[in-house]
């Protein structure tokens, strides 16, 4: 099921996409913002998305922020994807590189959804 706020350009499925999530986080009580944009491999725009998510961190912002876009690209049903993001911690865990405690729940939600597709990169940026 893909989320109501999602915007989606023509000629969105059955692509190779990549998706580049952000997010932003003031304080604990505040809840954190992500967003993120989808691409084709030749850098088109096809989706965006934005919502307010409760997070008790920067990097948890960010966790929650890719398994939102990892979602919705297996909700799109795209088969080969690359995930970026400037969180290097966060790539790290993704690609089973380290462990971060903070997130480590996230990190297997994303990665259970990861091995559905043909290919599914992370990728700091």
């Amino acid at each position: 099921m893909v989320p109501a706020q999602i915007s989606v350009m023509e000629d969105a499925l059955d692509i190779k996409a990549w998706e580049n999530p952000d997010a932003a986080w003031h304080e604990p009580q505040v809840p954190g913002a992500i967003a993120f944009i989808v691409r084709d491999s030749s850098g088109k725009m096809l989706a965006g998305h934005e919502k307010k998510v409760p997070a008790s961190s920067p990097i948890v912002a960010e966790a929650l922020t890719l398994r939102e876009a990892i979602l919705t690209a297996y909700n799109f049903n795209w088969q080969r994807i690359v995930l970026e993001s400037d969180c290097l911690m966060l790539i790290e865990a993704c690609r089973r590189e380290k462990v971060v405690a903070e997130i480590k729940g996230i990190v297997e939600d994303i990665l259970t959804v990861a091995d559905r597709f043909l290919h599914c990169g992370f990728t700091w940026v």
